[in-house]
Parts: structure tokens; C-alpha cells; sequence
């Protein structure tokens, strides 16, 4: 779905009914990486950002442009293989991980293969959710794997609505500009 059509509210929601609401203490943070790769001299210095709980964790990997298959192969690679499993939650234990991948449609061809390389190999203990707002943008082999929710954007007919109840319900004078 476009920006703005609720892609983060569902898979927070999402979650949030998987752990509870423990999911909302989440931290931003500004990692940087030191990436060793073959045939280089120097190491590759890579910064991301990254929200995550004690049970997901959520980056954009096509921040990185052109490195971003580095990035999937790299430090994707590890979360998936190194998150730790069995999360406890009102004595339900998750048999996954979860790593929230933004901007999917962002990145190339080649870092959409190596991580259908890792959804092949870590499905059993790692969900990938992805969000991306052009499906047509995908790979063939990504977009066999995955189950496909269209997040359509709301109407102004029915935010319109929606504002007036809220308004209603608080009881709030709401300006003719909002209500319509």
C-alpha cells in the first residue's frame, strides 16, 4: 500500500497479538556496521536503522542504495540465525523470531535473491514480514513465498466519519474543515 494507508498499524497490531503489549517497548537505534567481505581490503562501514523489542526486530535495508544485497547477506543473514527463540508471552512461547523488513520494492534484484536465499533456509524459526508499497517491484521467487495483504488507503469519506465518532464520543466541536 501507499504511504500513509496503515502498512505499520497492521503489522504492529500484528505484534502486538502475537506478544502482547510488551511489543510497544521498542527502541530506535542508529546502528553502525563493520562488514568484512571477500576480495576487499577494507572493511565496510554500513549504518541502519533499526527498531526492535525483546521479540522483533524492524529495519530498512534499502537505506544502505546499492549495498543493500551486502546488508541482506550480512546482517540480515545474522539476525535471522542468531535472534533468540522461544520468547515468552502469557505462557505461550513463539516458535519464531520475527525480522520486519521495510521498503522491500526498494531493494535490487540481487538483495531480493539472497533473501529469498534466507527465507529458504531460516523459515522454520524466522518469520519475515515485508512491507513494500509497489508488489510489481518484487521478485518472482519473493513473491512466490509470501502471503500478499494489500493495505488499500483509507477513503475521506470514511476518515471523515471516523473523525466525527471520535469527536462525538469525547465530545469535541469538530471544525466543518475536518468533519468533511
Amino acid at each position: 500500500g501507499q504511504s500513509g494507508s496503515g502498512k505499520k498499524t497492521l503489522i504492529n497490531a500484528l505484534l502486538r497479538e502475537i506478544y502482547g503489549r510488551k511489543i510497544e517497548k521498542a527502541r530506535v537505534e542508529y546502528k553502525l556496521w563493520d562488514l568484512n567481505i571477500q576480495d576487499r581490503a577494507n572493511k565496510l562501514e554500513v549504518r541502519l536503522t533499526t527498531i526492535s523489542s525483546n521479540y522483533h526486530v524492524e529495519l530498512w535495508p534499502s537505506e544502505v542504495g546499492y549495498q543493500d544485497k551486502l546488508v541482506v547477506q550480512t546482517i540480515i543473514k545474522e539476525m535471522a540465525k542468531n535472534m533468540s527463540l522461544g520468547t515468552m508471552h502469557n505462557h505461550f512461547i513463539a516458535p519464531f523470531k520475527i525480522l520486519v523488513i521495510n521498503n522491500l520494492d526498494g531493494l535490487t534484484e540481487d538483495a531480493q535473491r539472497s533473501l529469498q536465499s534466507i527465507m529458504d533456509k531460516y523459515s522454520t524459526f524466522c518469520r519475515l514480514i515485508f512491507s513494500c508499497k509497489n508488489t510489481s517491484r518484487l521478485t518472482d521467487q519473493i513473491w512466490s513465498r509470501c502471503n500478499i495483504i494489500r493495505v488499500p488507503s483509507a477513503k475521506r469519506k470514511t476518515i471523515s466519519l471516523l473523525l466525527r465518532s471520535i469527536a462525538s464520543k469525547e465530545k469535541i466541536d469538530l471544525p466543518r474543515i475536518l468533519g468533511d
